[in-house]
């Protein structure tokens, strides 16, 4: 009889340690999240150094990703060094470098490179001149009228600032350009040459 009631009372305590283990598996099994869970305590059991760290290097990771792309920003605007004639180095707009360039097999590197506010004027041999601006762009300046256009203050001229190349007139009477403030021509009236200037209305 009393080896009868051990043997129920092992029976019963084998049993309950197996519901226990079998509640346990459960219990894991329905909660996929809980190593995410203490994952997550340990991220807010940081310090406070620790949580700031975090949240500078979270920042930091969005500006890289949707700030622009700082050479892209750097590119507007940009001015790059250009060789005169004399072996000197200046810096200028990648506008007006580009201009040069186009030039550079027919007038040769510029002897001089004026630059005053958002205005510059490149002065090659035999007259000739790149006037460049904000506003208008690279434009040609040559011959007589080229000559007295810088003679009246070239990028301070009354005049303004070329808007385009100058043009041959008919009859090979002479040339017109173009200015901001005006029109200059160097024409022949009655046999004599010279320079007419035209303001704008």
């Amino acid at each position: 009889m009393i080896r009868t009631i051990a043997t129920i009372a092992a029976a019963a305590t084998l049993g309950g340690v197996l519901v226990a283990c079998s509640n346990d598996e459960a219990n894991t099994a329905s909660d996929p999240d809980a190593d995410v869970v203490t994952e997550d305590k340990g991220a807010a059991n940081a310090t406070p150094h620790e949580a700031d760290e975090n949240v500078h290097a979270s920042d930091a990771s969005e500006t890289v990703s949707e700030g622009d792309d700082p050479a892209t920003d750097g590119a507007q605007g940009e001015t790059v060094e250009q060789q005169t004639a004399d072996g000197n180095t200046t810096l200028i707009t990648a506008d007006l470098k580009a201009a040069i360039e186009e030039q550079e097999s027919e007038w040769g590197l510029p002897e001089l490179i004026q630059q005053e506010g958002d205005k510059a004027l490149a002065q090659f041999a035999d007259g000739n001149y790149l006037a460049w601006s904000e506003e208008t762009g690279a434009v040609p300046v040559i011959g007589k009228i080229a000559e007295t256009w810088t003679a009246e203050g070239g990028l301070n001229s009354e005049l303004g600032m070329p808007t385009a190349p100058e043009k041959e007139l008919d009859g090979e009477q002479g040339w017109t350009q173009s200015f901001t403030n005006g029109v200059m021509q160097w024409v022949n009236d009655n046999g004599e040459w010279g320079a007419k200037t035209e303001p704008r209305p």
